[in-house]
């Protein structure tokens, strides 16, 4: 089993976790006794039958009620490519044209990566904006393993990938990095 494959599966088991390691106001607002991995195949070109997988996807009910359902859609990647906020864009058009859900999108990179930021893709026409299309991300390469040491094992285990001294981190407080 590669790199890739073993975060997913502990995305799976430990979504909670991260989430409440990360994003502690979103975890806040998500039933986790409601949690339920989709399919992760994505209908790309429907004549032709081509499809895209996403790494993991939750749909979870909320506590406040409103909305009642959320998607949380999490992509692993080893470090930041040139093109990759287009693909996240896609893989959440993807998934709301599915399930008709709000989904929470996260990109968390093995190496690389800004620490916790959003990252965004737009698309123009002729000088103007047409959408702006927004991503939570973190970077474990930018963030500091001693803030982390002393956390939850899921902390504990992820602070082995970032440096013991480096840019201080900045959890999601709700209002810029998650528009919670």
């Amino acid at each position: 089993m590669g790199h890739d494959q073993l975060f997913k599966r502990v995305l799976e088991k430990f979504l909670k976790e991260f989430l409440e390691l990360f994003f502690p106001a979103v975890a806040r607002r998500l039933d986790f006794g409601t949690v339920t991995f989709l399919d992760k195949e994505l209908p790309l070109d429907f004549p032709k039958g081509t499809t895209r997988q996403v790494d993991v996807v939750a749909r979870l009910e909320t506590h406040e009620g409103e909305p009642d359902i959320v998607l949380v859609h999490v992509e692993v990647q080893s470090r930041p490519e040139r093109d990759f906020a287009r693909r996240m864009f896609e893989y959440s058009a993807l998934l709301w044209l599915r399930d008709r859900a709000p989904i929470f999108p996260v990109v968390l990179y093995l190496q690389g990566g800004k620490g916790l930021t959003d990252e965004e893709y737009r698309l123009s026409l002729f000088g103007r904006e047409l959408f702006r299309f927004r991503y939570a991300t973190v970077g474990l390469a930018r963030l500091r393993a001693e803030e982390y040491v002393g956390t939850e094992p899921l902390g504990v285990a992820l602070a082995a990938l970032m440096p013991g001294r480096g840019t201080p981190t900045r959890r999601c407080s709700g209002s810029r990095c998650c528009g919670g």
